[in-house]
């Protein structure tokens, strides 16, 4: 590793900042051309799904062989095999990439031995430490504040799954949850979400950094968690007779 001796550490630490401050806008920008990327990416296939549906109305003679999938989704996504990835899954691949600019942005400290040059710096000198201390806390704001807005972009490109692959038979679970608890048991209802979710969610699973499964996770809970408030919302005489079936 090559280090640059500098005269002043002070002045070295204010270059660093300003390099710092320099990856970070790069960072950030990076990550937002993927987000508009995957976005113009679910738009395109949103605009084929909406042509499809059309050209099925047209041609009704022909509609058995233009049916969506068991996951809801545009009816180009084939059946997945070995090898093979689809539009939603190569989504997940890019925010791998963004959380590997994550790891390197986080780790830009240790890597220079930051931490080591100003300690030996601080017990050599007899100058104030308080320049020092602020601008080591600019450099660790950067960097948490970056790290932070990078995972949560990373966290809404993911989203644009569960809104385009999984919630629209979310609300179907949820209708059978609380709006007709008397057609299926509550047991039988919550399970059959539970087997939905599963068998979506592993689709993404092999191709997903942990962190980026965990934010898929998290999106996909804190859309449950408000269809289930819609619900609790509604009407709470069903909602009532639900949990009734639930303790049965």
């Amino acid at each position: 590793r090559k280090q640059i001796t500098w005269p002043d550490h002070v002045g070295h630490q204010a270059v660093l900042n300003e390099l710092i401050d320099t990856r970070s806008r790069l960072s950030i920008k990076y990550a937002t051309l993927v987000k508009e990327m995957n976005q113009q990416t679910v738009n395109n296939l949103t605009s084929n799904f909406n042509s499809s549906n059309a050209s099925i109305a047209s041609n009704s003679n022909n509609n058995s062989n233009q049916q969506l999938n068991s996951h809801g989704s545009h009816a180009q996504s084939v059946p997945l095999t070995p090898g093979k990835m689809d539009a939603y899954q190569r989504i997940v691949i890019t925010t791998n990439n963004i959380e590997r600019v994550r790891d390197s942005f986080r780790s830009i400290l240790n890597e220079i031995d930051y931490y080591n040059v100003q300690v030996n710096y601080e017990k050599s000198s007899d100058k104030s430490n308080k320049v020092l201390d602020a601008n080591r806390y600019q450099l660790e704001t950067c960097i948490e504040k970056t790290s932070d807005l990078l995972g949560s972009i990373a966290e809404q490109i993911l989203e644009l799954i569960i809104i385009n692959r999984i919630e629209s038979n979310i609300e179907t679970h949820m209708f059978y949850m609380f709006e007709s608890p008397e057609s299926v048991s509550a047991v039988e209802s919550v399970s059959r979400l539970i087997q939905y979710l599963d068998s979506n969610l592993v689709l993404y699973k092999d191709y997903s950094f942990k962190a980026n499964f965990d934010r898929l996770l998290n999106a996909l809970w804190n859309r449950l968690i408000k269809q289930i408030d819609s619900s609790l919302k509604k009407d709470q005489d069903i909602v009532i007779k639900y949990f009734l079936l639930l303790l049965l």
